[in-house]
């Protein structure tokens, strides 16, 4: 090997390991800023109209203990309307997203819209990951709402959320219609595509299947389950400090690059070996890879969750009232999100299919020039964008809704540049290697 070429080798692993550190350093400032991990630690203005779905499960605590008090007297003062003492126990992350005047504010608004409080029913408290919410479900003169007091550590106050109990639920249909376009979307978007390259690149469907079947094997078969016995195991720890999920973040990230990347070679070493890899396979390849995760990932969970709000309204008449409450809440915390925010989920699929098709063409090259360094340069892309779309809701300071709008950006950025790369390796050998 000359020279040159150890250069030319070197430099993709060079930036793959440059571009890993900086992740790394990234995940270190940001697992140390003192900001809650947990979107339910970082409450905001619209976040305190409406309640919000913790993360993890619930799990009901038998006796009341010291902070269903403390969640009482926090209700007493709201009541009194002393905004100042009910806000004294806030931490310093709420006490920033909901200080004295928005808290007066957003009780103003319960009370235009369900009258004058009458008294506390009853309540309850729920374990959610490292929180614990106490429940009060209050009666007020025109129904009953539920607010919910969230604990971090010790007695601070981390969050406070409402929903209403009374009526009938009823379905926001503009964010049931984008669910329903989305799941179209995520189901046929990928045959679509398959369609397009079978007419004009004329491949066969065989290779889609052959995409479709890698990331089967390889994440739904093999990845996924060892990801969720591992959560199984270490979730509570994982989810009790920043570092911990951050380090789970990176993790996920590579295991993903990993996993795919090395079974999409496989795919071209053992599945293509009769007929032989080119660059129109190789896109058709990518369309089956990425198409298969656009079907499960997004099409078929937006269906289920399209069906399931749709139905929410018959079924919460078969429900026990307290499970009943609960999809109430659920109901309401999905009304209050913007009517267009189920097509993020359409917008990152369209970018993230012609994603999985370049790194399809940037796997081949490891086969057609045979320089194994390509396979590391797609497993580090790949951990990257997964690593760097998905943290960015996590950066602290940034809104949640925009922090998601922030990452489809990036995705589509990340889209764009695939474009441009799968148009410019159509031909090996290019022009001045010839």
């Amino acid at each position: 090997m000359t020279s040159d070429s150890a250069t030319r080798t070197c430099r993709p692993v060079t930036i793959a390991l440059v571009a890993f550190a900086s992740m790394v350093i990234w995940l270190i400032t940001v697992s140390f800023v003192p900001v809650g991990f947990d979107t339910i630690g970082l409450v905001e203005r619209t976040s305190a109209q409406t309640d919000q779905p913790g993360k993890g499960t619930l799990s009901q605590v038998e006796e009341p203990d010291d902070r269903e008090a403390l969640a009482r007297q926090f209700v007493d003062k709201l009541v009194a309307e002393d905004f100042v003492g009910a806000s004294e126990r806030f931490d310093a992350d709420l006490m920033e997203a909901l200080p004295p005047d928005t808290l007066a504010s957003v009780w103003q608004e319960i009370i235009a819209t369900y009258g004058p409080f009458v008294e506390i029913a009853h309540t309850r408290t729920e374990s959610v990951d490292a929180f614990d919410v106490v429940v009060l479900t209050c009666a007020f003169e025109q129904g009953d709402v539920n607010l919910r007091v969230v604990f971090g550590d010790g007695s601070a106050i981390s969050g406070f959320f409402y929903a209403a109990l009374a009526g009938d639920v009823v379905v926001n249909q503009g964010y049931l219609i984008a669910m329903a376009i989305t799941a179209l979307f995520g189901l046929f978007y990928p045959l679509v595509l398959g369609v397009l390259v079978w007419q004009r690149l004329g491949v066969s469907w065989r290779f889609f299947g052959y995409g479709a079947l890698v990331f089967g094997v390889v994440q739904v078969l093999v990845r996924i389950p060892l990801v969720l016995v591992i959560e199984g195991f270490w979730g509570s720890t994982i989810r009790s400090s920043a570092l911990f999920a951050g380090v789970w973040l990176v993790v996920l990230a590579l295991t993903a690059g990993l996993f795919e990347e090395v079974g999409r070679y496989a795919g071209y070493r053992w599945l293509m070996r009769k007929s032989g890899p080119n660059w129109e396979r190789a896109v058709m390849y990518g369309v089956g890879h990425g198409g298969l995760e656009s079907m499960l990932l997004l099409g078929l969970s937006a269906a289920v969750a399209a069906v399931s709000l749709f139905l929410a309204p018959s079924i919460i008449q078969t429900l026990p009232p307290e499970q009943a409450d609960v999809l109430r809440e659920q109901v309401a915390a999905i009304n209050a999100l913007p009517v267009w925010q189920p097509l993020l989920g359409a917008w990152e699929r369209l970018w993230a299919v012609i994603f999985h098709v370049a790194l399809s063409v940037m796997v081949l090259q490891v086969v057609l020039r045979k320089q194994i360094y390509w396979l590391w340069l797609a497993i580090g892309l790949h951990a990257i964008v997964n690593f760097v779309v998905v943290s960015v809701v996590r950066w602290p300071g940034i809104d949640p809704l925009t922090a998601m709008v922030l990452g489809e950006v990036m995705m589509g950025l990340v889209g764009g540049a695939s474009v441009w790369y799968i148009w410019k390796l159509r031909v090996y050998p290019p022009p001045d290697h010839q």
